[in-house]
């Protein structure tokens, strides 16, 4: 994946700044892979204060961030050993 994600309008849908969600990919505790191709990520937002999840997709070449949530759901978290 490129060191640069672009970011799609959705990955800021639920509220998630865009320093925090690039920080949480560029530091990330865990990655999981969903059976549609998305990547999770949990990571830390730059307070550190809590996991946040960031959904990663190729994107016509491109990996770009689709998806972010804070704090990361349970069900993320026990898949990455973290809950």
């Amino acid at each position: 994946m490129d060191d640069e994600p672009l970011l799609l309008p959705s990955a800021l849908w639920h509220g998630v700044r865009e320093e925090d969600l690039l920080h949480a990919y560029a530091m990330p505790v865990a990655v999981l892979t969903q059976p549609d191709g998305m990547v999770m990520f949990l990571g830390p937002g730059r307070t550190g204060t809590d996991l946040i999840e960031v959904g990663v997709i190729e994107w016509f070449g491109m990996t770009a961030i689709a998806h972010g949530m804070r704090p990361a759901r349970d069900k993320y978290l026990r898949a990455g050993g973290l809950g």
